[in-house]
This record gives C-alpha cells, sequence and structure tokens, in this order.
C-alpha cells in the first residue's frame, strides 16, 4: 500500500505533525487530493505560523480567514508578509470575525495600523505588538477593554 491509498482521516492525522507552512508550499502541491485535503481540513489550520515569504492577495487572505474559526495561534510578521498597511488592516478587519477560539496572536514588526479586529478575539491570552509602529493610543483602549 502506498501513501495515495490510505485514507484521508489517515492521511490528515500524518499531515497534523506538519506545519502549516509546509502543508501550503509543498505539500498540496503535490496532488489535488493533498490540495484538498489541506485546503477543507480546517484541523489543519489550527496554528497558523508563516516562517517564508509571502506576498498575499485578496483570495489568499480569504482562504485563510475562512479557517479562522481553528486558529488558537496565528504569527505573521514582517519578515514573512509583504502588503500594505491598508490592506493588512481591511484583511484582519474581516478575517478575525470568527477568531473566537484565537489564544495566541503575534504580530511583531507587522504594519498593522488598527486593533479594532481583536473584539472578536474573545479567548485571546498571548498577544504580541514588538516593534508595531502603525498603532496609537486609541488602538490600546480596545485591549483594556
Amino acid at each position: 500500500m502506498n501513501l495515495a491509498e490510505l485514507p484521508d482521516l489517515v492521511i490528515t492525522e500524518i499531515f497534523k505533525f506538519l506545519t502549516l507552512g509546509t502543508l501550503l508550499q509543498s505539500v498540496n502541491r503535490t496532488c489535488k487530493r493533498f490540495y484538498d485535503i489541506v485546503k477543507n481540513t480546517s484541523i489543519l489550520w489550527r496554528n497558523f505560523e508563516f516562517d517564508v515569504s509571502l506576498t498575499p492577495t485578496t483570495s489568499d487572505f480569504k482562504e485563510i480567514f475562512r479557517h479562522s474559526h481553528c486558529f488558537k495561534s496565528f504569527f505573521l510578521t514582517t519578515k514573512s508578509i509583504s502588503c500594505s498597511a491598508s490592506f493588512l488592516d481591511q484583511t484582519f478587519i474581516k478575517g478575525f470575525h470568527e477568531a473566537y477560539n484565537l489564544t495566541w496572536l503575534d504580530l511583531t514588526n507587522s504594519k498593522i495600523s488598527t486593533l479594532c479586529f481583536l473584539s472578536y478575539t474573545l479567548n485571546l491570552e498571548i498577544l504580541n505588538l514588538s516593534g508595531c509602529r502603525n498603532l496609537v493610543d486609541e488602538d490600546f483602549n480596545v485591549i483594556k477593554n
């Protein structure tokens, strides 16, 4: 029996040991079946950590945030993303409206300039905004509330 003959459930269990970055950059490019498993299996999206260069489009973020209800941790830094602050703000406002399971958010050195989306992250325990230079006092009131 080869890997392609295994049931989707078994393949998903194997994929849980891989990072989302590996799944998106390599595994889902292997074949259509693996692409579909990665794209449609929300449990694989629990820990969003991107450590490779990413130039996202609106459709990329739409696909990423389709799984926001599953996010437990979300790490996205300047080193891994290249887009404008306004694009990032709009994307996070729209995308995090279902991120109620999110407990860890790391936006170190990101270009984000609003934190209003944090009102949706009721279970957030860890927030790293180190180096976020576009934030103003009103943004920190959201955290306080």
